[in-house]
């Protein structure tokens, strides 16, 4: 008789998440060390995910710049496409990212399948008012400590459990 271990990994193994990842852009490294350290996670993020077989993109690869119209805003085009994901990451520190996290706040289908990594230092201001707003709404909010946290890969094992939560709740549903 298989383990209870190996049941629940054959169970969840197949359910293979959609999954968006919000941070600082990674197309070019900052010379900033702080910054630089988050992109490197945003990638690490991407990278560890899509090694256990879930679909990982960043807006940047879905974002389509040729849209005419009413469509072509990149702004309108977030909210669309975070529609369509089972788990959205947002590392919140870039000003790109607080806005996606103020999105993300307005919407409690957005929130529940949050969640959002924060500074520690940052407990005051509309960022972090936004971030509790989207706990209260049912989505995650994860306070790590810098630069330990990203250099000592804590924060990419608190995004590995939220992504098996989220597995969970798909195997129940």
């Amino acid at each position: 008789m298989p383990s209870i271990t190996d049941l629940i990994d054959e169970s969840l193994t197949p359910i293979n998440l959609r999954i968006l990842v919000f941070g600082p852009q990674v197309e070019h490294l900052s010379d900033v060390e702080r910054t630089r350290n988050l992109q490197n996670k945003r990638i690490e993020i991407r990278e560890a995910l899509e090694d256990i077989g879930h679909e990982v993109k960043y807006a940047e690869d879905v974002v389509d710049s040729s849209i005419d119209g009413p469509g072509a805003n990149a702004f309108f085009q977030e909210m669309v496409i975070m529609e369509d994901f089972d788990f959205i990451v947002t590392l919140v520190e870039s000003p790109g990212s607080n806005i996606e996290t103020g999105v993300i706040a307005s919407k409690p289908n957005l929130a529940r399948k949050a969640s959002l990594y924060i500074d520690r230092t940052f407990n005051e201001g509309l960022a972090w008012r936004a971030c509790q707003f989207v706990e209260q709404m049912g989505g995650h909010i994860h306070q790590f400590t810098y630069p330990q946290d990203l250099t000592e890969c804590h924060l990419l094992g608190h995004v590995k459990e939220r992504a098996n939560t989220i597995q969970m709740w798909k195997y129940l549903m």
